[in-house]
């Protein structure tokens, strides 16, 4: 099981939401509309046993998600798209060998890990786009 929250409560005086300690909303690229909480639940042929309870402060995206399921059905990451015929490898990144490692351990070779994330906004007629890498949010106007 994936579970995530969905990219920040609005902060609107009607709802119950907050976003503390990070700055921002719901449709915003300030950290409150971009970072969220997620967890991963399934048995011991899934996580490993020394992986419980630990957490990764990596970057994921929501494409990554299919990603990781396509790996973990040996699933070739590669789609055929009915509209010109065309292989093309899927945007996600399979996280899930840097997810079911605990905090801290060294692999050798180093396991896959998200550089960015790409950020768009186009809300009430704004349009904006940004990348975050974990010490900053890139953004475009």
């Amino acid at each position: 099981n994936f579970m995530h929250n969905e990219s920040g409560y609005p902060t609107l005086a009607a709802s119950a939401g907050s976003n503390y300690p990070l700055r921002g909303s719901k449709s915003t690229l300030f950290e409150g509309g971009v970072r969220g909480t997620a967890f991963i639940n399934g048995g011991k042929h899934i996580i490993d046993d020394k992986a419980r309870g630990s957490t990764y402060s990596g970057l994921m995206h929501a494409v990554d998600y299919t990603a990781m399921i396509l790996g973990q059905a040996n699933v070739k990451k590669e789609v055929t798209l009915s509209r010109d015929q065309k292989s093309q490898k899927i945007d996600g990144i399979d996280l899930f060998q840097s997810l079911n490692k605990p905090y801290g351990e060294i692999s050798t070779p180093p396991l896959p890990k998200r550089e960015n994330v790409p950020v768009n906004i186009n809300y009430g007629g704004s349009k904006y786009t940004g990348s975050s890498n974990l010490a900053y949010i890139y953004i475009s106007v």
